[in-house]
Order: structure tokens, then sequence, then C-alpha cells
């Protein structure tokens, strides 16, 4: 018969070797994130799941749960990718929870941030608010200087969201305060939030509002300091950006940034990305409604 493995309890050292191998391990799936298809993190992120749930016992309860809090995250991030938008809701809150038992605030923040931009994704725009302003608690009832990437990334995406409320009173001031944070801390090519996702959402703000020019500046700034492998970062400004040159009525650039689109949107292999590609294929139709060239490269295009 199967003999049943008994489990001596680790010493400290073999505890923190244990534990330093899943940090490592969840940070570089984070990485990967980055630069691969969100179908592809799914399958690492459950299996680091599974792996963690082995491991368990021999891990403090604390540990344990700030572990899950990391990589359920990073499984509700890559089903948002998915657009599964419900079951990555579902994850967002179960970090919410590991993280709340864990004691870590940082998770804590991160799962709120996800929850705001679920909310936002399905419209409900002062909802997404409600959950940045909990992060934003957060950090100020656990140290103000705590996190600075993540408090100037809550900022941005407030002014986001007050942005599609019509609100630019807000939109300018949150803006401004994330920036503010920015300049203290020189954040460049950070994962969570860095100076190129700041310039790729105050864009965003600013096309809002039908400042072309001041948006093409933004995104255009934003994709010089974008890594090339970052494919789906690289994509959430290039969409914009042909967004802003086809208002313009400049089908060349519009049409030369949304080839650019493309290939990283078929790298990324996000459906939410497809989807926002979709959106732009209908601001194209409805600017160059005649168009051939406009017409086939929508065609030709179809099966991304």
């Amino acid at each position: 018969g199967s003999t049943k493995v008994s489990r001596k309890p680790l010493t400290f050292e073999e505890t923190q070797q244990l534990q330093q191998a899943l940090d490592k391990s969840i940070y570089e799936a984070w990485q990967f994130y980055h630069e691969s298809g969100s179908a592809q993190v799914l399958v690492v992120a459950q299996a680091q799941l599974c792996l963690l749930q082995r491991f368990d016992p021999l891990l403090d309860p604390e540990a344990s749960a700030r572990f899950q809090a990391a990589i359920r995250n990073l499984i509700g991030a890559a089903l948002y990718d998915q657009g599964e938008y419900d079951a990555a809701q579902r994850e967002y809150r179960h970090a919410y929870a590991d993280a709340i038992r864990g004691k870590d605030i940082w998770h804590q923040v991160q799962s709120n941030n996800w929850l705001a931009v679920i909310a936002n994704s399905n419209g409900r725009y002062i909802n997404a608010i409600d959950y940045l302003e909990k992060a934003l608690h957060l950090l100020d009832t656990n140290g103000g200087d705590l996190f600075p990437h993540s408090r100037a990334h809550l900022l941005a995406n407030w002014a986001y969201n007050a942005g599609l409320l019509q609100d630019q009173a807000v939109v300018r001031e949150k803006l401004s305060a994330s920036k503010k944070v920015l300049d203290r801390f020189d954040y460049d090519n950070d994962p969570e939030f860095d100076i190129a996702t700041w310039h790729q959402l105050a864009g965003k703000c600013v096309l809002m509002e039908g400042h072309y020019n001041t948006a093409i500046q933004h995104f255009e700034e934003s994709l010089t300091r974008i890594p090339d492998q970052w494919h789906g970062r690289r994509a959430l400004s290039l969409l914009p950006l042909a967004e802003a040159y086809a208002h313009k009525r400049d089908r060349e650039a519009t049409l030369t940034v949304a080839e650019q689109a493309t290939h990283d949107i078929k790298a990324a292999d996000s459906r939410m990305l497809k989807h926002r590609f979709q959106e732009y294929q209908q601001v194209l139709l409805s600017t160059f409604p005649h168009d051939r060239v406009v017409r086939s490269f929508v065609a030709q295009a179809v099966p991304l």
C-alpha cells in the first residue's frame, strides 16, 4: 500500500527559503503577465495556487494568506484580460479577504483597485470611485508615504472615472495629485504604475474632452517609455492614439498606429484588448463611412 509521508516542521532557515522561493515565483509570474498571453498566465497562476495549497501546512497562516492574495489577484488579472469580468471580480474579493487575514495592506489596496477596474468595465463609474477611495483610505491610515506608486495609480484611475462622469475639475485635481507623487518617486518601467501609464490615462482623459492634439502627445510620450515586450501595455496606448488620429480625420496616421496595435494585441492574446480594438473600428467606420481603404482595413482585421 501507499505510505503516508510524515511532515516534519520546517526549520527557521527552511521556512525563509520556502517563502523567498514563493515570493520570487509570484514576482516572476507578474513579469510574465506583462509579456505573455492571458491564457498562459492563467495556467501558471492556477498551478501556483495548487502548489501553495500543497505547502500550506508548512507555512505560517499569515504568510500563506499573503501568498494567496497575490496569486488570486494575478488569476483575477488574467481572467479580466479574457473578458471574464464576473469570475475576475470573485477572485479579487477572495484576494481582498486573504490580504486582510495576511495583514497585507498592499494586496488589500491592489484588490480594491482591481475591483474598481471591473466596476469601470461594467459602466459603474461611481462604484469604481468608491473602491478607489477605500484603497486610498487604507494607504492614509497605514502611513502616508506607503506604496507611492499605488497611490499615484489610484489617483489617476479616479481621474479617468471622473472623466467618464464628465467632472473635469476632479479630473484635473486627481491627475495633478498623481503626477506629483510620481515626480517625487521616479518609477520608470514599474509593472504596476509609472509615468508611462500616467501619460496613457491622462491621454484618455483629454481624449474624452476632445483635445486630440494633447491626447496624441500623451500617448506618444507613453509609448516612448514602455518596453517593446510589454504588449498589453503598448496596445493600451496605441489604441486610443489611433482613435485620436481618427477623430482628427488623419487616415494615414490612424491606420499606421492601428496596424502596430494589431501586432501587440495578437501577442497579448487578450479578449479585453480585442474588444477595445472593435470599439476603435466603430470610431473609424463612423469617421470614414465611405472610405474604401478604411473598409478594407476593417475587413482584414476582423479575425484578430
